[in-house]
């Protein structure tokens, strides 16, 4: 549905590779030989601070908001809130959300540097093979280069926990959300199981890509 949703809109579509980091290497190569700018998934700041617009709607519009809960794919999403967050909100926590099946965000936050793993979901949202320097900086907070809070923690849901998240939305909320989207609301789920409800606020859940069901 994407390809034809891209297709419509007048852009050739190439298809290489099974996975992002195959497409992005043959993107690479055809910008290099088309003379095309070649826009990457990850380490892209215009695409972080593009994403930064709508936290920073969200939390001038609601202030009495505690947690934003964002799924995570190469990141520039929550290193968006991050940066929005820091200025104008600095006591609001932000949890990232992440596939058990994808976890190379995930261990590359947790760790030093950038790792590459196998992407096995069937979320295709969230099937990054590696992380992205440049959000990840962002999100290690005062252990990145950015010096900011960084992410608060970063949940890991199963593919199963995904899909029950996604079927909760379209019953009760009556938005048909991709997986990457109805991540967001797993990783909140796994949290209240585990923890309780969160204190001091509400809870933003970011459904990143949906339709309304009438």
């Amino acid at each position: 549905m994407k390809v034809d949703a891209v297709r419509a809109l007048g852009a050739e579509v190439v298809l290489e590779g099974e996975r992002l980091p195959e497409a992005a290497a043959h993107a690479r190569t055809l910008a290099a030989e088309r003379g095309m700018r070649f826009v990457d998934p990850g380490n892209e700041p215009a695409m972080i601070h593009g994403h930064a617009t709508v936290y920073l709607e969200l939390l001038q519009a609601h202030p009495e908001i505690a947690e934003v809960v964002i799924p995570i794919g190469s990141g520039s999403g929550a290193a968006g809130a991050c940066l929005v967050r820091d200025v104008i909100a600095p006591h609001v926590r932000i949890i990232g959300v992440q596939a058990v099946g994808a976890s190379a965000a995930y261990e590359s936050w947790v760790g030093e540097a950038e790792v590459s793993r196998e992407a096995n979901t069937r979320v295709s949202g969230l099937a990054t093979g590696c992380g992205f320097t440049t959000p990840q900086s962002i999100l290690r907070g005062s252990r990145g280069t950015a010096g900011n809070i960084g992410l608060a923690a970063f949940e890991l849901v199963p593919d199963d926990a995904i899909d029950d998240a996604a079927h909760l939305l379209a019953t009760h909320a009556h938005l048909l959300a991709e997986g990457a989207a109805a991540a967001s609301l797993a990783g909140l789920r796994a949290r209240q199981e585990r923890d309780g409800e969160a204190q001091g606020g509400s809870v933003a859940v970011i459904v990143t890509g949906w339709q309304c069901q009438h």
